[in-house]
């Protein structure tokens, strides 16, 4: 298509040479014929890349969804707004302030705090207790 399209353009070109009234007129109507024929002229380089650029839109949405929940992907939550969920849920928690941090480390942890016994739930405790950032009661040190 392309190749007729640069013959019929240079043809029109050449016929726009003779100058008389009814060229003048017909020249007019070829230039708006060959200004339609450039629009529907194809860059064969842009229509081959943006095929295969669709494809490869199409092959890598194919993949993502096949692999959506694998344990590598990129969460669908991002990690700001799952914390910012985790702390809504630990702040309308009811228990005490030490509760609600083993709450927010299962949490991120992804331990479910309710399946915690009681002896586990004391061993995290005993373990958040060493933490520098763990203040407690507000007692000082033993």
């Amino acid at each position: 298509m392309n190749q007729y399209t640069g013959i019929i353009i240079k043809a029109v070109i050449n016929a726009a040479h003779v100058v008389t009234d009814h060229w003048i007129h017909q020249a007019k109507t070829l230039a708006h014929i060959l200004r339609e024929w450039k629009k529907a002229h194809i860059d064969g380089h842009e229509y081959f890349s943006q095929m295969v650029h669709d494809d490869i839109d199409t092959i890598i949405r194919d993949i993502r969804e096949a692999h959506r929940h694998d344990s590598v992907s990129t969460p669908e939550m991002p990690a700001a707004e799952q914390m910012k969920k985790d702390l809504e849920e630990v702040a309308n928690f009811k228990g005490s302030r030490l509760e609600k941090t083993v709450m927010l480390y299962c949490k991120q942890l992804q331990i479910d705090y309710r399946k915690l016994t009681e002896e586990e739930f004391r061993a995290l405790i005993q373990i958040l207790r060493k933490s520098k950032m763990y203040s407690g009661s507000g007692r000082g040190k033993r």
